[in-house]
């Protein structure tokens, strides 16, 4: 507005200096906050989970091949902070993990830890450093050396060696590091614990990789909650670490209980913005409200499965509340989610194409157990819900048409489908639910069989383990109730769909009696490990018995079990490895 004061060649009002910021990285002029100008990354950006997107130099110079499309630095100077203290072999593990590690880990949706935040902290922070390259070489293992190293089985022990030795690196400085107790220790420990994790169950070590999760989170407890700009209304994106590390506690939940329940951990979780709920322009604007969904309702059905009958009436009303919330919250997603969706498919990459059709799965079974929830001793509560077992069937099949473009171009970078790992969220989950939770045989069946095909693993999830687990809880249940529908060379326990007998166009429904519930899965922690699992079924009388089952991973074969193994200790720790001596067991983060 023009100050009707002032007189035309008068002298100027004086105003407040406005600082132009001429110098920093791009984030921060945009910001026009003052920038530390560390390189390659800026702690600033670093430190409050933002992407600092550099000082306009990173890509000058001769390039080399382009990395895979997702990947924000298209080149990363090795030259630059504590990478360039890293031998040549070192060197080379980093550029697999920036090529190759980061291009497979993200799965279909962006992740700013993954494309941009752990790369940039990797410069200033040798104890992430040390974890990447710990994951890299256990993900280069994995993806080449079954074949390449099994007539180098010396090879391969170096390999394994050189794993242990960035991990035992890494820990001794957060060790170091956590005596300060501040915000910045502790994210570098957060982010450094994101990469044992992926490490662990890259390794296919799920309980070791459970047990840093766990410590993660109780790290995540201690940092502030997040709060908005000081010269802005707006609250901040969110925080790329905090975001990483709730998606795999989020991925977690259907396999395990709960990693932690508590008001610390809950207020970092992001709070539902009804105005963003119905206005989001973009799928990682639709996953990000869905995951904050998701992780309520998680919630919500740990706070059921805990409820007493001493619990007071309030309590009851508190939970139906809650449901109801919940129930209004996937309502207004999924029209907004329809109402933008149709504008984004013309300008969708392939990956991306995977994506639209996988968030509307997780939508779907997120559906299913908010209206089963609050009733989790009835098992036949899910048998209304056939039409949505179907649409998560039909959803997965649609996407995984859409998913071969997307492994063609993957394997145009150098990344073959021989090992098919990600960290983010996938099919292998709400096909285990419906496997577990859906007694319509044929629909039950089409899902077990999906998984049982599928070598790929998704974070905690290992697709053929993941059929193992709901065919058995299938045979359990159905024992000889469906002899007379499914042909006598149909084995019931087999995860392969079957061919039915004509006649019987709808089956008979499971008794309440046959259902087994309460299933629990006490992951292998290594090759040589079992999986276990217990749960509980109904006696004659209506009362419960507990169960626990034996399935050895190697020979494919269930056995009954007797007793349940104590949960992996929450402590960080590098992997064990008995024959290495130079690895001591007390490493680890005492104060957690």
């Amino acid at each position: 507005m023009v100050d009707e004061t002032r007189v035309r060649g008068g002298p100027k009002p004086k105003s407040r200096a406005i600082v132009r910021v001429k110098t920093g990285c791009k984030t921060c002029r945009t910001r026009k906050i003052k920038c530390d100008e560390t390189k390659p990354a800026c702690r600033k950006c670093i430190l409050t989970g933002r992407t600092c997107d550099g000082y306009g130099i990173w890509d000058r110079g001769k390039r080399t091949r382009s990395t895979a499309p997702g990947l924000s630095i298209s080149i990363y100077n090795t030259q630059i902070g504590a990478i360039s203290q890293l031998s040549d072999f070192e060197k080379r593990q980093f550029e697999w993990f920036m090529r190759r590690t980061t291009i497979k880990l993200t799965g279909v949706f962006h992740s700013g830890f993954w494309h941009s935040l752990v790369l940039q902290m990797s410069s200033t922070e040798p104890a992430v450093l040390h974890a990447m390259l710990a994951l890299a070489s256990a993900h280069e293992i994995e993806l080449n050396g079954s074949k390449a190293d099994e007539h180098r089985p010396l090879d391969q022990g170096i390999r394994e060696c050189n794993i242990l030795r960035h991990y035992n690196k890494s820990i001794a400085l957060l060790n170091t590091n956590l005596s300060s107790q501040n915000s910045t220790s502790i994210r570098v420990a957060i982010a450094s614990c994101i990469l044992f994790v992926c490490a662990e169950f890259v390794r296919r070590r799920f309980e070791t990789g459970y047990a840093h999760l766990r410590s993660g989170l109780k790290l995540l407890e201690q940092l502030p909650r997040p709060s908005k700009d000081a010269d802005s209304e707006v609250c901040p994106p969110p925080d790329a670490l905090v975001e990483a590390l709730l998606r795999l506690d989020v991925q977690t939940r259907l396999v395990k209980t709960a990693a932690l329940q508590n008001a610390k951990l809950s207020a970092q979780i992001p709070r539902l913005d009804i105005t963003v709920l119905t206005s989001f322009v973009s799928l990682d604007g639709a996953r990000q409200q869905l995951d904050t969904i998701l992780s309520a309702v998680y919630e919500l059905q740990e706070r059921a499965r805990r409820q007493t009958p001493e619990d007071n009436v309030s309590h009851a009303f508190e939970l139906l509340s809650a449901q109801q919330r919940l129930k209004n919250d996937l309502n207004v997603w999924l029209q907004t989610f329809n109402r933008v969706k149709g504008s984004w498919w013309t300008n969708l990459s392939s990956k991306e194409k995977v994506a639209y059709h996988l968030i509307p799965i997780y939508h779907t079974m997120a559906q299913i157990i908010v209206d089963t929830t609050l009733q989790p001793a009835n098992e036949s509560i899910y048998d209304k819900h056939l039409r949505q077992f179907e649409s998560i069937i039909s959803l997965s099949q649609s996407l995984l048409t859409f998913a071969l473009p997307m492994m063609v171009e993957e394997m145009a970078y150098g990344l073959h489908p021989g090992f098919n790992f990600t960290a983010d969220m996938g099919i292998i989950p709400p096909l285990y639910f419906v496997g577990l939770k859906c007694r319509n045989p044929y629909i039950r069946r089409q899902a077990i069989g999906v998984l049982a095909t599928d070598e790929h693993q998704e974070g905690i999830w290992d697709a053929p383990m993941a059929a193992a687990i709901a065919s058995e809880v299938m045979r359990l249940e159905e024992a000889n109730f469906y002899d007379d529908l499914f042909s006598k060379s149909c084995d019931a326990a087999s995860t392969a769909p079957k061919k039915c007998k004509s006649g019987t166009p709808v089956p008979p429904i499971l008794p309440e009696n046959c259902r087994v519930r309460d299933i629990q899965v006490h992951l292998p922690d290594g090759a040589a490990d079992d999986l276990i699992m217990s749960g509980k079924s109904m006696r004659s009388n209506g009362s419960l018995e507990s169960f626990t089952r034996r399935f050895n991973v190697k020979d494919k074969i269930w056995q009954s079990g007797f007793g349940w193994p104590s949960s992996a200790s929450s402590q960080l720790s590098p992997p064990s490895n008995s024959s290495k001596a130079s690895y001591s067991l007390d490493i680890g983060l005492d104060f957690l």
